[in-house]
């Protein structure tokens, strides 16, 4: 600087005053005082120059050592000092910069910034402290933020602070910026401490909280909440204490309260010395991804679990998963079976079947379950149920096939038993029913007998109904025994056969009684037909003894309905001969027939209605047995 060259020029002089005072000084005694005051004074300057200079000396050592750039110029502009700074930053030597002006070291572009930022223009707010793009020696581009003073002589001194590293961070932050405004991550900058210093629109849309929300908050004030798991929270802090960068998931909260989780990476901006100057965080939303995984594991645990073997394959047949019930079924080990051909599990005669289902499966079909063989790593061979369905990506394409394979050997042993088992009961109820159909014919053939051998009238009509009632019970087995099964009967039929027996017997060919019916076909259990047998026996042997006296001419119907959707059958016997006799009930009181017909309604739970106008009527509704096959209509 100009002052150091000033304060040498001026201890140089006062050194020459001292070396030579005696010569100067007057000899006579009266100048004796002048001179002692010449010399007090020389003596004060010469200390005060003194500590001038020392101060002057440890100004510019601490100018040195400063790591801004510190520079003087001359009235005409030229470099007169540059610490050591402008060397290390810039490259250039101090000795062949100065006498050179400031400006040969500025960017080109930027000369008219510099110029601006002299004393006496008038910069503007935003050029105070204007930015100054400088070559260094190797032609690197330097950004230096100016300082400048004017001095009283009319020179200048000023600073170069270098913020080249602010710059390149700040460059670096709005690409990011400009690249995490159009990605769907979300993307939180935070300063040092952790308050958020800038959002994208991402983060917005997903959570509500706009960056006005967040700025100057740490988003863990925000975004967490009760389910938001401590733990993991505080491994986040004890990460970040670390400064490095780190993965992570969370459950966060949106500002209406919807719990999301994301999955993100934290990684801190350092700056040129180092220290952590920011965090960046890049989340994304992965929350169908957790209910994904966890349906995954669920479906795998009942995979793993389930007695059914599962398997998958690719659609060129390699199988792909191979679950422990798999195992236990075929005897091949996972490791065994994956990658290998299903068709290791095929009869040779049964290859053709893989290459249909797959084609099917292809086309994105499924296969409902089919029962074929499949052979074991034993060579023995299982019966089994399989059903096959198409595996598609998130696309709809088909990518492979599920299979679930379920053992039905012990099924089937179970089938061959019950079916063996129902055909011997089968043969033995056949046989049980020829017996007593043949019991019933030879008890029905005494009756017969008997009433032909005797002549008391009375008695052979006691003989003759009891043969009736025996005749219908033997019809019922011997329906039984005709028909393929012996849990239901067609009531309809069976009473169409005995009423017709039964009307020929009583009125042989007498043409004066007509028989009409009109009979539902609808299946009932035994223990229905044959009260229902034996009541249409007593009334229409009671309706052809009593209802047409005489020659009298007449009609006698029976019906059997289907009420009520199958809830009800209604079964009545009308005629249109002479009707009910007035004293019908107590005399009814008093006939075993008419006793056994209310005592056969009621074991049908049913009640016997009776009617006299203008003829007889009877009647019996009653719910058929629910048992299955019966109370429906008979194929």
């Amino acid at each position: 600087m100009a002052g150091f060259s000033t304060a040498t020029k001026r201890w140089n002089s006062l050194r020459w005053l001292r070396g030579d005072r005696a010569s100067l000084m007057p000899q006579e005694p009266d100048r004796k005082v002048a001179c002692l005051a010449t010399d007090l004074h020389v003596q004060a300057t010469y200390r005060l120059t003194e500590a001038l200079v020392e101060s002057e000396n440890r100004m510019r050592r601490r100018i040195e050592l400063l790591s801004e750039i510190v520079f003087e110029t001359n009235l005409q502009g030229k470099l007169v000092f540059l610490n050591a700074a402008w060397q290390k930053v810039l490259g250039y030597p101090v000795e062949s910069s100065l006498g050179r002006t400031l400006s040969e070291f500025v960017y080109g572009g930027d000369q008219p910034v510099l110029e601006a930022a002299m004393p006496g223009k008038v910069p503007p707010l935003s050029a105070l402290r204007p930015r100054v793009r400088f070559l260094g020696e190797k032609g690197e581009v330097a950004w230096m933020e100016v300082s400048v003073a004017q001095l009283p002589d009319g020179g200048l001194v000023g600073t170069l602070y270098n913020i080249t590293d602010v710059i390149k961070a700040q460059d670096e932050l709005a690409k990011l910026s400009l690249v995490a405004s159009f990605t769907d991550n979300f993307v939180i900058i935070t300063d040092h401490l952790g308050r958020t210093e800038w959002v994208n629109q991402a983060f917005t849309k997903r959570t509500g909280y706009s960056i006005e929300d967040m700025l100057g908050r740490k988003p863990g004030e925000l975004l967490q909440g009760p389910e938001t798991d401590k733990q993991t929270v505080e491994q986040i802090r004890n990460l970040l204490k670390a400064e490095n960068s780190f993965t992570s998931e969370l459950l966060n909260y949106s500002r209406s309260g919807e719990s999301y989780w994301v999955s993100f990476r934290i990684s801190p901006i350092k700056d040129a010395q180092g220290r952590v100057s920011r965090y960046v965080s890049i989340q994304t939303d992965c929350t169908d991804l957790r209910r994904n995984q966890e349906a995954l594991g669920r479906l795998a645990a009942i995979v793993t679990t389930s007695e059914d073997a599962i398997l998958s394959t690719t659609l060129s047949g390699l199988v792909t998963t191979w679950n422990t019930a798999a195992e236990l079924l075929f005897g091949y080990t996972e490791a065994e079976m994956l990658g290998k051909p299903v068709t290791v599990l095929l009869p040779q005669q049964s290859l053709h079947e893989e290459t249909i289902t797959l084609a099917r499966i292809k086309a994105g079909h499924r296969l409902d379950p089919f029962e074929t063989v499949r052979i074991k790593k034993d060579g023995t061979a299982a019966e089994v149920s399989v059903t096959l369905s198409p595996i598609k990506n998130a696309d709809g394409k088909v990518i492979g096939a599920s299979t679930i394979v379920r053992s039905i050997t012990d099924r089937k042993r179970a089938e061959k038993s019950l079916k063996d088992s129902l055909k011997e009961k089968e043969a033995l109820l056949k046989e049980v029913h020829h017996r007593v159909k043949n019991n019933l014919q030879i008890i029905n053939s005494l009756l017969r007998m008997e009433a032909g051998r005797n002549t008391d009238l009375p008695t052979q009509n006691v003989l003759k109904e009891m043969h009736g009632r025996v005749r219908s019970m033997a019809l019922l087995h011997e329906s039984l025994y005709r028909s393929s099964t012996f849990a239901a009967v067609d009531l309809g039929d069976y009473l169409q056969k005995l009423v017709s027996q039964t009307f020929l017997l009583l009125v042989g060919g007498l043409n004066r009684i007509r028989l009409q019916t009109d009979l539902a076909s609808v299946q009932v259990a035994m223990d229905q037909a044959l009260p229902c047998g034996l009541i249409i026996n007593e009334l229409i042997s009671n309706s052809i003894k009593h209802a047409f006296p005489g020659s009298r001419h007449g009609e006698i119907r029976i019906e059997l309905k289907v009420l009520e959707n199958g809830q009800r059958l209604r079964l009545s016997l009308s005629d249109n001969g002479v009707g009910l006799p007035p004293d019908f009930l107590e005399r009814s009181d008093k006939s075993l027939g008419l006793k056994l017909v209310g005592d056969l309604a009621d074991q049908l739970n049913g009640r016997l209605e009776t009617g006299s106008h203008p003829s007889a009527s009877f009647a019996v509704e009653f719910e058929p047995d629910n048992r299955e096959g019966c109370g429906v209509p008979a194929a």
